[in-house]
């Protein structure tokens, strides 16, 4: 799975703000084995849809995510979103799950 930070780091500041997100849709996809969905409901804001769960993020949000020193702030945000909705799932299930919570120095 995506799960060098270095490469991430590297794509989300070369990336625009729609490319990253159509990537992180497709990495959570992967991740669980499930179709993601990325809907442009309205001028640069978006809806990702994942089951049953739905979140919303703009554009503006996804870049300034982007900015900030975590490279998976992105997938993160969508993540915790489907979380509050009610998706469960072990934070330590694999590495990239890890890297997305912060969970990279811990030996499993």
């Amino acid at each position: 799975m995506d799960s060098q930070g270095w490469l991430r780091s590297m794509m989300a500041a070369s990336m625009d703000a729609e490319k990253f997100l159509i990537h992180v849709a497709g990495i959570i996809g992967k991740e669980f084995d499930e179709e993601v969905l990325l809907l442009e409901i309205m001028k640069e804001e978006y809806m990702v849809v994942f089951k049953k769960y739905t979140t919303l993020i703009s554009r503006d949000t996804v870049e300034k995510l982007k900015l900030e020193f975590d490279p998976y702030l992105v997938d993160k945000y969508i993540l915790n979103d489907f979380i509050k909705q009610g998706f469960e799932f072990d934070k330590r299930r694999s590495k990239y799950i890890r890297y997305v919570f912060g969970l990279i120095d811990v030996d499993y």
